[in-house]
């Protein structure tokens, strides 16, 4: 081949390479500036002015609003360590993020939509540049989540270390789940994989498969896309799939105590509730001391109640990452002057005060009937927990309040 000839097949090749790269989308200088509107009104209370989560909500959220500027961003189609596409961070807008201060916004239309976004990918230089463009990952199409399948997603799971964060039964109650952190520093929670509608950017198994392939930016969740074959993050798709009852949580308003014909003897554990319907509770958007919750330690409680001609007893449990069993706990525990924003002379349940720890273990259940701080686990209790917690003040706990006088509505 002659030089003339080599040069043209080094620009053919790189015409080429232009083209298969995805084209800069950072819309007008119009665009942004409407999109802008749409930002200082609904999002910069947040994200702040600058777009580095830095607004005036900062302090009192957890998790942390993200920082634009650092151009991290956790759902995306893309892969690991690349920037999201203008469709990913219009579909996080439009659905926002579980279980976190991140609202949905359907009311936005596409325009405004596509707007916003282009604003938010001005505070970050690296979305103009064409080398930083990258095409989303293909997610090829679902396999049966077959028992086969779930069982080698099941060795994958133990392989991998995945119980290390989330927890040998994805209760996030692994050794390592205490001291996660993100890369600013914050301190961060596994997903719990037994409550799939909790999962940030959806509970699909698509969803699922898509973050074992791209990662989650930001966070120590890795991509697994070249440590597995595509047939293996299907396995382990549809492993933690399995772990969850359902898309949605199925919250309960009612409890429904059954009646049982002997004495209630609370050494029994949980199979003195065995036959008894579980009720799902919500536990969201807790007001903790100096900050809005909007990530708790436990997502929800499930509770059972049995009772006889003469006595009640209640099973509370939940999800968490480590138990504080070393304190005390009880209604009528003093309230520290420095915690007491209302009658100084009334009691406060221990459970308000938390010992400064939110950490809890993977499992609890908590009987009314026995004494406060009293806090023990049903049959599962302590699979693959985490070491117990250091010794703290007061202990983890439930409260329940019954009504002075027996209601005869519903109301």
């Amino acid at each position: 081949m002659g030089r003339a000839g080599l040069i043209a097949c080094c620009f053919s090749l790189a015409a080429s390479l232009a083209l298969a790269a995805p084209p800069v989308d950072v819309g007008s200088d119009a665009q942004r500036a409407a999109g802008k509107k749409l930002y200082d009104v609904n999002c910069s209370q947040c994200h702040g002015d600058k777009g580095d989560g830095q607004g005036i909500a900062f302090p009192f959220l957890l998790p942390k609003p993200r920082d634009f500027t650092a151009g991290k961003f956790k759902i995306r189609t893309t892969p690991s360590g690349a920037l999201p596409t203008t469709a990913d961070l219009k579909n996080i807008i439009r659905s926002g993020m579980p279980y976190t201060a991140m609202p949905a916004w359907p009311q936005f239309n596409d325009q405004q939509l596509t707007e916003l976004v282009y604003y938010v990918k001005s505070f970050n230089a690296d979305f103009a540049k064409p080398e930083r463009q990258v095409d989303p990952i293909k997610i090829p199409s679902a396999p049966s989540a077959s028992k086969d399948s779930i069982e080698k997603g099941q060795k994958l799971y133990a392989d991998l270390g995945c119980a290390r964060c989330h927890g040998e039964l994805g209760r996030t109650d692994g050794i390592s789940a205490p001291t996660l952190k993100d890369d600013w520093g914050n301190s961060i929670r596994p997903a719990d994989l037994t409550r799939r509608w909790t999962f940030r950017g959806g509970p699909s198994r698509d969803d699922i498969f898509r973050a074992f392939s791209t990662g989650l930016n930001g966070t120590p969740m890795p991509s697994f896309v070249d440590a597995l074959s595509d047939d293996q993050r299907w396995d382990l798709a549809n492993f933690v799939y399995s772990l969850s009852p359902s898309d949605t949580p199925n919250y309960a308003t009612v409890v429904e105590a059954k009646k049982i014909h002997k004495e209630l003897d609370l050494n029994e554990g949980a199979k003195l509730f065995e036959d008894a319907e579980p009720a799902f509770l919500p536990v969201v958007g807790q007001i903790m001391q100096k900050v809005r919750e909007f990530h708790p330690p436990c997502t929800g409680i499930t509770v059972r109640a049995v009772y006889n001609e003469s006595d009640i007893a209640f099973e509370l449990s939940w999800n968490d990452m480590r138990a504080e069993t070393s304190g005390k706990n009880a209604p009528d525990l003093a309230v520290p002057p420095e915690e007491d924003e209302g009658d100084k002379s009334a009691a406060k349940p221990a459970a308000e005060g938390g010992g400064g720890s939110p950490w809890g273990e993977e499992e609890q259940a908590a009987p009314a009937a026995k004494p406060a701080g009293d806090v023990w686990g049903g049959e599962e209790e302590g699979a693959g927990g985490a070491p117990a917690a250091p010794a703290s003040e007061f202990s983890d706990a439930g409260a329940i309040q019954f009504p002075v006088e027996i209601p005869t509505t519903n109301r």
